[in-house]
């Protein structure tokens, strides 16, 4: 267990009987969130999800996901004693892709929505194997069952074939279906669902595939 997050998660314990749910992040916590953010901070990716997702509200969970994007009330919901039992490497991926959805901001999931954060996680990926050494060992040599592992597989997914790696990571109602909805219940309708979507399967796939062929080859 890592020490900055597992302080945190034993900040977060509370009394048998007593829901830890839905709480401001404490000292402890937003400490470790900011370990995890200077990680994110290494790369060009992590950077523009910071920024673009700097105004969502950060809370506190027992219970569920590492981290999770809840859509109403929006929030960032980090569950610290699963990502202390995760370790930062993977709690970084889980962050990265989670930021992607809160980035996106829309009012529920679209088809593309999941493949399209999860290319986002492989980008962030790459990026920061080519900074850090021990964590592109950490990729090439995780543990079963660990998001590190997806990770990697998925990268040499995208670099034989992305169609498949959409194939796979996409699921959910038909996708004019789904667009209809958000953009009916969206602020700001068809145009924001054409934002949020705009880098995916299309020039984020094209400059991605390259990266993913050289780390492969490494």
């Amino acid at each position: 267990m890592c020490a900055f997050l597992a302080g945190a998660a034993v900040a977060q314990e509370l009394p048998d009987g007593v829901a830890a749910y839905d709480m401001a992040l404490s000292v402890p916590e937003t400490a470790g969130k900011a370990v995890l953010d200077g990680e994110l901070r290494r790369t060009y990716v992590g950077r523009r999800l910071l920024a673009e997702t700097a105004r969502v509200p950060c809370r506190s969970a027992h219970g569920g996901a590492p981290v999770a994007y809840r859509r109403k009330p929006r929030a960032l919901v980090f569950d610290f004693r699963a990502l202390a039992a995760a370790g930062r490497d993977d709690a970084v991926l889980d962050l990265a892709r989670e930021l992607c959805r809160a980035s996106m901001g829309l009012p529920l999931e679209l088809p593309q929505e999941t493949p399209a954060c999860r290319q986002t996680e492989l980008r962030f990926a790459l990026e920061l194997s080519v900074r850090d050494s021990a964590f592109a060992r950490g990729l090439r040599h995780a543990p079963p069952a660990s998001e590190r592992k997806r990770v990697a597989r998925e990268i040499g997914l995208f670099a034989d074939d992305p169609s498949s790696f959409y194939r796979e990571a996409a699921q959910g109602e038909p996708p004019e279906v789904a667009a209809r909805r958000a953009s009916e219940e969206g602020e700001n309708g068809p145009a924001r669902v054409r934002e949020a979507m705009e880098d995916f399967d299309g020039r984020g796939a094209e400059e991605l595939r390259p990266l993913a062929r050289r780390w492969e080859k490494r």
